[in-house]
């Protein structure tokens, strides 16, 4: 009877800490959820805030070049924009999953004033695209209009910068309610299984770790190269301008391109472009100082962030990536595949606001090596507008 007792009461435990621990894999689940889709949000909520001054530039350098080639990139930089206030909006979604649905903070910024920002964006791409196809009263008014332009470019700016701040207060807010779950969970897990025993937690507590391991990797790293994803990059490169401002320390940034990727992709299918991705990722690891950050920005474009390294430095190291990568033949399925790339090189200044600062000062000299005709190296040079 004794016995019979002893294993009812083992029983009793073991399915109290399986449910337990499903509870644990449960709310793990959830976590690792909410971190992959509000990174999603956050990461096109920043992006956001690139294209609404990239888009500007082409526009601008366009209408002063007629070059068909920035033409093209400012159609594409605006199209990119729409679909990403699309995307958030969810416009054409009758039920748009739990991430997307917009909070009343974020409705509020997105549709009422004062930042209104899906009409102001509306407006600010639309005046751009009658510029762009040659519309004749926006032609008749362009000196108007691209005043109008430039002004809305940085209100627009803040704005965005709003909204991406109100995402990351909101998914962090989740994410430590989460976490508070998971902590009372896992303080009665242990409670329970310090009664019954350690063998019947450790197998939940090495899944556990196995799970916050892959949260942590797949919060800041990419994927397919296993670089450093955005995340990942910005925590570095704010912690470098930290230093640059603090402790007068020297630092630089190398955005790198692969010129005309497309074509890749078009010609040899999109595997073979993840592999030339795969491939373009060790080469930057195999290139640089341990000491070193490489990145994944989007797309095909790499950043490479070089700490005790001033702009001759950085434009250097860039130069042999790209000697290299004239020589380099990658292969996929036995065919070789030539490829160059374009790179954008600026050093961390202590005047820079943020990290996000000198990231676009890198993209403007990557723009340059690409109006340049591509495969070139550009380092930023300061003009009067941004050094004011």
């Amino acid at each position: 009877m004794s016995e019979t007792k002893v294993s009812i009461k083992f029983s009793v435990s073991f399915i109290v800490v399986t449910l337990l621990c499903l509870l644990v894999l449960f709310n793990l689940n959830q976590m690792l959820n909410h971190y992959s889709e509000g990174g999603k949000v956050i990461n096109i909520g920043g992006q956001q805030r690139m294209l609404s001054q990239r888009t500007a530039l082409l526009t601008t350098e366009y209408l002063k070049s007629n070059d068909p080639t920035t033409h093209q990139q400012a159609l594409q930089a605006i199209q990119q924009m729409q679909n990403n206030l699309a995307f958030l909006m969810s416009e054409g979604v009758k039920h748009p999953p739990k991430y997307l649905e917009l909070s009343e903070a974020l409705s509020a910024l997105y549709l009422n004033s004062p930042h209104q920002i899906k009409a102001r964006t509306d407006k600010y791409l639309s005046t751009q695209l009658a510029l762009l196809n040659g519309d004749e009263l926006a032609i008749a008014n362009a000196e108007q209009n691209i005043i109008y332009i430039q002004t809305e470019k940085d209100a627009l700016l803040k704005s965005l910068e709003y909204a991406v701040s109100q995402y990351e207060e909101e998914s962090q807010t989740t994410f430590s309610k989460l976490y508070q779950q998971q902590r009372a969970v896992i303080l009665i897990l242990i409670a329970t299984v310090l009664l019954e025993g350690f063998f019947i937690f450790r197998p939940a507590l090495l899944k556990y770790q196995n799970l916050n391991q892959k949260l942590k990797t797949e919060a800041f790293h990419d994927p397919l190269t296993k670089l450093a994803n955005r995340r990942g990059l910005f925590e570095f490169g704010d912690a470098q301008i930290s230093l640059v401002q603090k402790e007068d320390k020297e630092c630089s940034l190398i955005i790198c391109d692969i010129d005309r990727f497309k074509t890749i992709n078009d010609e040899y299918g999109h595997l073979a472009g993840d592999s030339v991705l795969i491939q373009f990722a060790d080469i930057l690891r195999q290139t640089v100082r341990h000491i070193d950050f490489v990145a994944r920005f989007g797309g095909e474009e790499f950043v490479i962030v070089l700490p005790d390294t001033n702009a001759s430095g950085a434009s250097a190291v860039a130069e042999k990536i790209r000697r290299h990568l004239m020589k380099e033949e990658f292969t996929f399925n036995k065919q070789s595949i030539r490829l160059t790339a374009s790179f954008g090189v600026t050093q961390l200044s202590p005047d820079d606001t943020d990290f996000l600062f000198a990231i676009s000062c890198a993209d403007k000299a990557l723009f340059t090596s690409k109006s340049s005709g591509r495969n070139v190296v550009s380092p930023f040079k300061k003009s009067a507008e941004s050094i004011s």
